[in-house]
């Protein structure tokens, strides 16, 4: 029998990839960012709180 945690796993797996996909992009746009000596750190901070919600939702139901 399937449990909620076998069906939500693929989910997760692909909210994963999707914050893996975002965290690259994060590091791109700041690493660019750095070297032009502009930090634009409110494109980052936008992002971050998504991605550490999706870790957390992603550790508490591995």
């Amino acid at each position: 029998m399937l449990t909620l945690k076998h069906m939500l796993h693929p989910a997760i797996d692909g909210i994963a990839q999707n914050t893996s996909r975002y965290c690259v992009h994060i590091e791109r746009l700041f690493n660019q960012n750095v070297r032009r000596k502009q930090l634009q750190t409110e494109k980052v901070v936008k992002f971050m709180p998504q991605v550490s919600i999706t870790w957390m939702t992603q550790v508490s139901l591995a």
